[in-house]
This record gives C-alpha cells, sequence and structure tokens, in this order.
C-alpha cells in the first residue's frame, strides 16, 4: 500500500517559530505537506473545508478558545490529530474541550530533547492511525465485494460460526432444499454431516485453523433437510463477515453415479426430526404445525396458511383466464393467468390480513400473500389440467423476485408439478432497474431446475432489456406496446421492426406482439413473430 505524505497545518506561531516547526517536522519526515506561511483565521478555515489535514499544530492567544474549531473538524476532518503548543512552564492537563477529538497538549521548547521525542511520537502516531483507517476501508470495501460474489454465485456457500450457519446463498438453499437460512441457524452444522464423518470434519476444521491456507477439499456424506444423504466435496476458508471471524464453506455436490448403492426407504425423514446430541442444547423443531392459541409466531404463520388454503378453494377467488389469438389464425395454446377478485373482497381480505400482528408491522407480507395464492390456484389448475399442450404464462413479480424465502417457498412449489412444470411459464418485465438484473438472474436460474419456462414481458431494443434478455435467456419475448407505438411513427419503423423479430426468432426465441386487448372476450389478441413480415403490418394484421 503506497503511503502518502502526512498534511499537517501549523497555525498561531510567529514566523521565527513558523520555521522552525516546519524544519523540526521535516526532520522527523521529509514528505510532509505543511503550509509554508502562516495562516490567517479565515484561510485556516478555508483549507480545513476543502482539504483532509492529518495533524494540527496550534498555539493559541490566552484569551482564545478552541469552541469553534470543533464543528469544522467534526464534520470534514473527524480523524485529525489536533496538537497544541503550550509555553512553558505549565501543567499537562487535559483540556475538557477537547473530549470528542483526537488531542494532546506539547511544551514548545525546542531546547530540550523531550520536546522532539513527543514531534516524533505524535507523527509516528498520525502515520499509523492513517494507515489503519486505510486498512480498514479496504478490508470494508473487500468484504462488501466478497458478499455481492457470494450471493450472486453459482455454488453453494455458507458461513460458519460455532458450528452453525450464519448466512448461506440461494444455490446452498436449494442443495439442502430448505426453505430459508432461519432453519439453519437454529440448529448445528454437523446435523447435516453423516453421524460417523463427524470426527474427520472436525480434524479438517483444525487443519484450516492452524494453517490458514489450507487448500485441501474434503469429500462427506451430507444430509438434504428431507434426510436424504448426498456425497459433496467441501472446501472451508477463514473469512471476516460483519466485523466477525468465521468460515466460508464451499459445497460441490457430487454426481449421482458416484454414490454408492444405497437401500430405499420407504419414507425419508427431516434432519430436524432426528435425536439432538446431548450437547446440544436447542430442542425446537422448526417444522412443527401444531396449533396453539399463544399468539406465538408459529400460530400467526399458520393463521396466513389457514386463510390461503379458504381462499384457494374459495368462489370469491378465481382465476381470470385470457388466451392468446392471433389474428386470422385463431386461438393459441397460451393462456395468461391472474388473481379475479372483486374490489371490495380484496379490501375485506386485506382487512383480515392486517388484523394479523406479522402482517400488520411487515407491509411486504401483503404482495407475498397475493402471489402465494396466485401460485397456489395455478400449480393447482396445471395438476387437474388434461391438456399437456396448453401453456399458462403467469407473472413473476419483483417483491418475488427480491425476497429468498418467496423464490424457495415457489421454488418448491413448482417442483411438486413434475412434469407438468414445463407447461408453466413465467413472464419477467423487462422494464426493471440495471441494478435488480444479477438477483433476476440467480432467481431465474434457481426456477429453471424446476422445469417452468421464463419470458420476457414488455421488451424492447434498450439497454437494460436487452442486457436482461442476453442474462436470462428466455424462450418467449412480448414486445412492449408503448415501444411499438414510438416506432410505427419513424419512416424505416415497420422494417427495423421485422428485422428485429427475424434476429431474435433465428435464435429460437418466439416473438409476440401485442395488438389489442379484448376484456369482454377475455382476449389478448397478439400476432405471432412469424406472421410479421415487411409486406405484412401490425395494422394489416388487426
Amino acid at each position: 500500500m503506497q503511503k502518502s505524505p502526512l498534511h499537517i497545518l501549523i497555525v498561531g506561531l510567529s514566523v521565527p517559530q513558523h520555521a522552525a516547526l516546519i524544519s523540526d517536522c521535516k526532520r522527523v519526515d521529509n514528505t510532509v505537506r505543511i503550509n509554508e506561511q502562516p495562516l490567517s483565521a479565515s484561510e485556516f478555515k478555508s483549507v480545513l473545508l476543502k482539504s483532509s489535514v492529518d495533524t494540527i499544530f496550534i498555539k493559541r492567544k490566552p484569551e482564545a478558545s478552541l469552541d469553534s474549531l470543533y464543528p469544522v473538524l467534526k464534520k470534514n476532518n473527524p480523524d485529525c490529530i489536533v496538537v497544541e503548543l503550550i509555553e512553558p512552564p505549565v501543567s499537562l492537563l487535559q483540556a475538557d474541550e477537547l473530549i470528542d477529538l483526537q488531542s494532546c497538549k506539547i511544551i514548545f521548547d525546542r531546547s530540550h530533547a523531550e520536546f522532539y521525542l513527543a514531534l516524533q511520537f505524535v507523527m509516528q502516531y498520525t502515520r499509523l492511525k492513517i494507515d489503519f483507517r486505510r486498512c480498514k476501508s479496504l478490508l470494508f470495501l473487500s468484504e462488501r465485494r466478497a458478499s455481492r460474489l457470494v450471493n450472486s454465485s453459482s455454488v453453494a456457500i455458507a458461513y460458519l460460526h460455532q458450528g452453525k450457519i450464519l448466512h448461506a446463498n440461494i444455490p446452498f438453499l436449494v442443495m439442502f432444499k430448505a426453505d430459508s437460512v432461519k432453519e439453519f441457524k437454529r440448529f448445528p452444522l454437523l446435523k447435516l454431516i453423516d453421524d460417523e464423518e463427524h470426527k474427520i470434519f472436525a480434524s479438517y476444521l483444525s487443519e484450516v485453523r492452524q494453517s490458514p491456507e489450507y487448500k485441501t477439499e474434503l469429500t462427506l456424506t451430507l444430509k438434504r433437510v428431507t434426510g436424504a444423504p448426498f456425497y459433496a466435496k467441501v472446501y472451508v476458508s477463514p473469512v471476516v463477515i460483519r466485523d466477525q471471524r468465521c468460515y466460508q464453506m464451499w459445497v460441490e455436490e457430487l454426481p449421482q453415479d458416484s454414490k454408492p448403492e444405497m437401500i430405499p426407504v420407504a419414507k425419508s425423514l427431516n434432519v430436524w426430526d432426528m435425536p439432538m446430541e446431548q450437547s446440544d442444547t436447542i430442542q425446537v423443531n422448526p417444522f412443527d404445525r401444531v396449533l396453539s392459541k399463544s399468539g406465538d409466531q408459529k400460530y400467526k404463520e399458520t393463521n396466513v396458511d389457514v386463510m390461503l388454503d379458504a381462499l384457494q378453494h374459495d368462489e370469491l377467488v378465481q382465476l381470470r383466464q385470457k388466451e392468446l389469438y392471433v389474428s386470422g389464425q385463431g386461438a393459441l395454446n397460451y393462456v395468461l393467468l391472474d388473481l379475479d377478485v372483486m374490489p371490495d373482497e380484496f379490501k375485506k381480505i386485506n382487512t383480515l390480513l392486517g388484523k394479523m400482528p406479522e402482517v400488520s408491522s411487515n407491509p411486504k407480507i401483503y404482495g407475498q400473500f397475493w402471489d402465494q395464492l396466485l401460485y397456489r390456484m395455478v400449480c393447482d389448475e396445471l395438476l387437474h389440467e388434461s391438456s399437456n399442450e396448453r401453456v399458462y404464462l403467469v407473472n413473476l413479480s419483483v417483491g418475488m423476485i427480491t425476497d429468498t424465502e418467496s423464490v424457495m417457498w415457489l421454488f418448491k412449489m413448482l417442483q411438486l408439478l413434475k412434469s407438468k412444470s414445463i407447461q408453466l411459464m413465467l413472464l419477467v418485465d423487462a422494464q426493471i432497474s440495471m441494478n435488480r438484473i444479477p438477483q433476476t438472474q440467480k432467481v431465474i436460474d434457481v426456477l429453471r431446475r424446476s422445469g417452468c419456462k421464463i419470458a420476457l414481458n414488455n421488451f424492447s431494443v434498450d439497454t437494460t432489456p436487452l442486457f436482461l434478455y442476453r442474462r436470462i435467456q428466455p424462450e418467449v419475448v412480448f414486445l412492449d406496446s408503448e415501444w411499438l407505438d414510438v416506432l410505427k411513427e419513424k419512416p424505416d419503423g415497420n422494417m427495423f421492426l421485422s428485422r428485429f423479430v427475424q434476429q431474435i426468432e433465428g435464435r429460437g426465441v418466439s416473438v409476440f406482439i401485442p395488438h389489442a386487448i379484448q376484456k369482454s372476450q377475455n382476449r389478448l389478441l397478439v400476432l405471432s413473430g412469424a406472421s410479421f413480415g415487411q409486406e405484412k403490418t401490425a395494422q394489416d394484421c388487426a
């Protein structure tokens, strides 16, 4: 790390004393930056406001006070060290007003060796303080970057501390089939490792602790939350997260054919239900669904689930279906699904939700509730659908994309569809902010494992939609109607649109051009990209 010169200000000394102190400071460190000429009060304040100052040597008059200096220092140079120069003889007592600043007093007597020793100490301490501050800043940036890399990684990664999991990314939750990190936090990590391999893992951690550069991988038999065992390579290294020393664990699941032959069991067990070790202190099973009138968190969550179950089979809430039609060709096998709730009923349901303490304290649960209800009803519709050709389109809300627990809940729900999942297409809005794209890509990668398809809605030739398109590689795109209206006004707009559609379809992506919505017939009239050519414009197809 390259050292920058110290910035020192000298204030209140006579011209000969000023020059002498400059010479003394440069004798200790010849790289320092010092004001060569004495500063007036206005010049001194201007320097403090415009630049960073490391040390101030100041000599005040007996009737003067440093009170006016403190607000400026606290705002612009909170780490500055104030050194008050006093004439001998004097008692070196700490000033009461210097309570919030790094400060000290030294006797300005150049005839004594103690003065030079004190001067050397102040400048060395300033240098150490600057280096420490920079190291801390670099560590913070490094930790933040590492955290982003972990959350966006496709590798299963978790942070360990005192035998428990502090944080885990989405691939780690998917690998162990857990709903959230909260499940892991309540139980020791050893619950996820085969009993016979506990000592092996403990020995491995001991090696890592003694030799931080220990790069050996360990092959272990791990358990999912369902109790199903699997083989994996594990790599552990010491890290720091949120000012806490811990370990980062990377897990790579080995292929299925590398596992030894196992005797199948009638029913898989939940690892949290297995007997705890005597040394374990937590005896709570997070999967207990016992109703209680005590009003605790489980009772509140169960009430929300009960309301979801009731509304899922109630006539108050229906699925609104809009079939996609192509002008002149008839209906396609695409159906857009959404909730159909009367405004009064919607208001009543939200009122009931608001009476639950956990909902009233967290407004985000309102959106999560309706998202879960929609996907419950959609999955139920798919499971009872006899046709294997119809494709159902459902909006994937931003609220669900940004909430890890909602993503894991949806992934488990889609897994219940099994082979039916290929009939579900999730609609992702292309008009999202650029900073949401990495998280959206990670969520799409997880949900695609269930077998569902992805479509981009409101797609246009713009920076963000094109970047999102490259990251998630959708099977279908729906062009944005407003962008199409603007394009039609241009002289060669239809020519550009035709070539663009042909280019997209050349990559195996279906393109739909929204044209009109007929609510009375519950249809969404569209033009397929293949039917759109240079000679046949959108107006001709209406």
